[in-house]
């Protein structure tokens, strides 16, 4: 069987597992989920391609063409809810310029809006790991697969998520790739070393993606170790970032890992996401002396920690931002504006500026709150919500699909703005360390984004 795997149509739209938004620096990174689907069926001796329709400037045409020259038997897609709506017009074109070509896609939006989905135009929903949904399928099986018959249908899991060849990005041409959090380096690749969390932060849609929250698997540290050395000999690649929910949520299980790792010596650095309170000494330590040059720490709005179910201290915030930075890892807060975050939008800023300045972290990445389907913020808010999908971007979209009476994206700008002038050391240190071909796309987006005057999307009725 031959299957063509699909990206999303718009390159300013990041869509790799389960993160979705708009990309604030024009990052285009490559779509390592499909290359990790594509190896594993030629590992299984069928035959795959992906197709980055981001990389043409008429996504129409170049799918038309690959569709007549590789006539696959199925095509495949990663659905996601802030692309749902463009996306879904690529897998159209499919249907009618290869009527037989069976459509499969997956991701959030697949995975938690079957109905919708399946009346667009596809055929079934990969549910549960994406590689062994798409086996099934090209195979003949029905497990894991969700149709207009059997919308219910469970999961279907890997046996060990060490099946996943290391050679995926060979599907790949890495000098159309770039990113500002992997300045420096002109190969690089997002990662996954685990699927699953067991946390409930209401915001969330990760959980939607790989199964119930009480499942979290993990790649063996030796696997994981060996698909370094196989990207970074192979491949060339030097940096890698792990998309994990918590890479560090087993202790036993990272501090494995960075031991191995720092034994060989592998001339690649990593950045992940990392959970505040699973932080100590220890496990902070062992990170930097195996490559760990970043960690990117769920900060949010702690004065909302308990609505959103984030279980965490502000105290274990401010001690994992101490030991990451004195241990030489760069650190990251990510952090959310909410619509009940404070009575007007002036506040909110002093309290978001106060905070950003107690943590002194390198960098930060602020979005705005979306309550994206799949989580339990969509299911408390959707009478409510305006359900057209363009909306649900969290970096900030002109409109919001909820009624709010504040400006979450203008006090976002006006955060970022402070930052860069607070700290135009940290600045200057990336953009030293950018490909010159990267600072013109991010000098148009910092004016037109940051400093131009923008639309207010606070609303109060609708």
């Amino acid at each position: 069987m031959k299957i063509l795997l699909l990206t999303g149509v718009n390159p300013e739209k990041v869509k790799v597992w389960a993160c979705q938004e708009t990309s604030f620096v024009g990052s285009l990174v490559p779509p390592t989920d499909l290359c990790y689907i594509a190896a594993f069926l030629e590992k299984h001796g069928h035959t795959a391609a992906v197709e980055d329709l981001r990389l043409s400037g008429n996504w129409r045409g170049g799918l038309s063409a690959r569709l007549a020259s590789f006539r696959p038997d199925f095509v495949c897609m990663n659905l996601v809810t802030l692309s749902f709506l463009e996306d879904i017009e690529a897998l159209r074109l499919v249907r009618k310029e290869s009527p037989k070509t069976r459509i499969a896609a997956f991701g959030t939006h697949a995975a938690t809006l079957r109905e919708e989905v399946l009346g667009s135009g596809v055929d079934m929903i990969l549910i549960g790991d994406p590689e062994q949904g798409m086996l099934n399928a090209v195979e003949g099986r029905t497990e894991g697969l969700a149709t207009r018959d059997r919308p219910e249908a469970a999961p279907a899991f890997l046996p060990t998520l060490d099946e996943i060849p290391f050679d995926g990005p060979r599907f790949l041409d890495f000098n159309r790739y770039h990113a500002v959090h992997h300045a420096g380096s002109d190969r690089f690749l997002p990662l996954m070393a685990s699927r699953g969390c067991p946390y409930a932060c209401t915001f969330c849609p990760y959980p939607s993606l790989f199964g119930p929250s009480s499942r979290t698997r993990y790649r063996s540290t030796e696997a994981m170790v060996k698909e370094l050395e196989c990207l970074s000999r192979q491949f060339g690649v030097r940096s890698v970032n792990y998309l994990d929910a918590t890479f560090n949520l087993n202790r036993r299980w990272v501090l494995e890992f960075c031991r191995t790792l720092a034994a060989r010596k592998l001339p690649i650095v990593y950045a992940a996401n990392m959970r505040c309170d699973l932080l100590d000494e220890e496990v902070v330590s062992a990170l930097a002396a195996s490559g760990c040059n970043r960690a990117y720490m769920g900060v949010e709005d702690p004065e909302l920690f308990d609505a959103m179910k984030k279980d965490l201290a502000f105290e274990q915030v401010t001690r994992a931002f101490e030991l990451t930075k004195s241990s030489g890892i760069e650190a990251v807060a990510f952090l959310m504006l909410f619509p009940n975050g404070a009575a007007n939008e002036d506040a909110y800023f002093d309290r978001m500026r106060a905070l950003i300045r107690k943590l002194k972290p390198d960098a930060i990445q602020i979005n705005v709150s979306i309550p994206h389907p799949g989580t339990p913020d969509f299911d408390a808010q959707r009478d409510t919500l305006t359900l057209d999908w363009n909306l649900f971007d969290p970096s900030g979209p002109e409109r919001l699909p909820y009624n709010c009476s504040l400006d979450l994206t203008a006090v976002k700008r006006r955060l970022y703005r402070d930052f860069i002038r607070s700290n135009p050391g940290k600045v200057v240190n990336v953009l030293r360390r950018m490909p010159i071909r990267q600072w013109v796309p991010l000098a148009h987006r910092f004016v037109s984004t940051l400093l131009l005057p923008q639309p207010s999307c606070a609303t109060v009725n609708r």
